[in-house]
């Protein structure tokens, strides 16, 4: 494990845990024909079944038929749920494979990566939806995507718990050789209202993920 030099205990162990995380495209790009698949098996397709309950809901309280950005929207899976409901949904995703994937099912999609995408528009509504922990530096990334939702927009983010639960994700991934970098909510809750926004509402379908609903108020972007 690379990065800083780790104490304090797990909470602090799983938050430092690297300094130069590695590219997990390469991880989706490996599995991205599978994924669809393995999403739907064990704890992971019951951890799935209750964060989509949770963020279906968010989205009645939003409206449909508008234009949003699905960040990090790998294989296109809530894309394509969006767009059966009346959404026009744009797409990206940093992994070669799983654009194609989400391609394969009519998404508009694009490859980049959220740190630095910039579309000439501002979307109606952002979905951001499990991409925190493989972000490096979140932070800044979420600066960048916030600037994309225009005044009175909306944002719904999908979010690691930072709890003892989470340990079991974090080993979960680096058995697939991955490193997560799990985001303090009070860190990522500056950025929010530094950058016009408020928090709507938080839910915890399930013991290590909340999904956050935002509102855009002003244009401080």
């Amino acid at each position: 494990m690379t990065g800083k030099k780790l104490e304090g205990g797990w909470r602090r162990n799983i938050y430092y845990a690297s300094h130069k995380m590695r590219d997990s495209s390469i991880y989706f790009d490996r599995v991205a024909n599978d994924y669809e698949d393995m999403s739907k098996r064990g704890i992971m397709g019951w951890l799935k079944r209750k964060e989509r309950a949770c963020i279906l809901d968010f989205l009645k309280k939003v409206g449909s038929g508008r234009v949003i950005l699905d960040a990090g929207c790998g294989n296109g899976y809530y894309s394509h749920l969006l767009s059966k409901r009346g959404w026009k949904v744009i797409g990206v995703d940093k992994s070669i494979n799983m654009v194609k994937e989400a391609k394969k099912r009519g998404i508009d999609v694009v490859r980049g990566d959220i740190y630095n995408i910039a579309f000439k528009i501002k979307f109606d509504g952002l979905l951001c939806i499990g991409v925190s922990e493989f972000c490096e530096d979140f932070e800044i990334a979420l600066s960048n995507l916030m600037s994309h939702v225009r005044r009175g927009g909306w944002m719904i983010l999908l979010l690691p718990r930072f709890n003892f639960w989470v340990i079991i994700y974090f080993l979960y991934h680096i058995s697939h050789g991955i490193l997560i970098r799990i985001s303090k909510v009070s860190q990522l809750e500056k950025i929010i209202v530094s950058k016009g926004f408020e928090i709507i509402c938080v839910k915890k379908p399930t013991p290590i993920s909340q999904v956050m609903l935002l509102r855009r108020t002003d244009d401080n972007a």
